[in-house]
């Protein structure tokens, strides 16, 4: 089993997305001509405890500040890790083989305001300031930052080809396949994620059980 990523659909967007689609690949090369099953998880943004991308950006929503990427329409599926996590040991435990994509339960994805209120119901705030990010000026940002990396020698967040994959208009996956080879459901919506992570309370999942300690 490989986990890939949903950027693998959109290979010519990114070093890291062709990186993972090549990944897709070799691990079909490998499995024609052998006994090796070949299964692949899509998932879409994943957030959870030490995320060091997407978690950041919600707490600052949850301050009431919320950037907002210009594009009309954007949308974007998301998970919460540990439902990453069981999608992988369901996917391990079941011959299941071929190509599948997860994402929280929220079919259609979510638009970028969409976010930014869920944030806010979590955080008990209402409004918050709206920060519009334009895209010439966010490619400009990503293009002296990848030159100061590379002075400096550190892994950039803001890269252009980072630019390229949060403007993409469509990041929504399907869970239909997934659930219909291994039965496997999302646990834990976005709002409940956030709870955890923001909110300062005990996550439960549909089952009633705690999830994050």
């Amino acid at each position: 089993m490989l986990i890939s990523s949903l950027a693998a659909h959109e290979p010519g967007l990114s070093p890291y997305a062709e990186s993972k689609r090549a990944g897709e690949i070799r691990l079909a090369e490998a499995s024609r001509d052998s006994d090796l099953s070949c299964a692949v998880l899509r998932p879409p943004a994943i957030y959870g405890p030490g995320d060091t991308e997407l978690l950041p950006l919600f707490r600052l929503m949850a301050r009431g500040i919320a950037p907002m990427p210009r594009g009309e329409g954007a949308r974007a599926s998301l998970l919460h890790v540990d439902d990453l996590a069981r999608a992988s040991a369901r996917l391990l435990d079941c011959p299941a083989q071929g190509l599948y994509e997860l994402h929280d339960g929220h079919d259609g994805g979510y638009g970028w305001e969409e976010i930014a209120t869920i944030v806010g119901d979590v955080a008990g705030r209402r409004g918050g300031l709206r920060v519009r990010l334009p895209e010439r000026v966010m490619r400009s940002v990503a293009t002296m930052n990848l030159l100061a990396a590379r002075t400096f020698g550190y892994l950039p967040m803001l890269s252009p080809g980072k630019v390229n994959e949060l403007f993409h208009p469509d990041w929504v996956c399907d869970n239909t396949e997934m659930t219909r080879a291994t039965g496997w459901q999302p646990e834990i919506s976005l709002h409940d994620g956030l709870v955890a992570l923001i909110g300062g309370r005990t996550l439960k999942t549909q089952e009633g059980r705690s999830n994050v300690t």
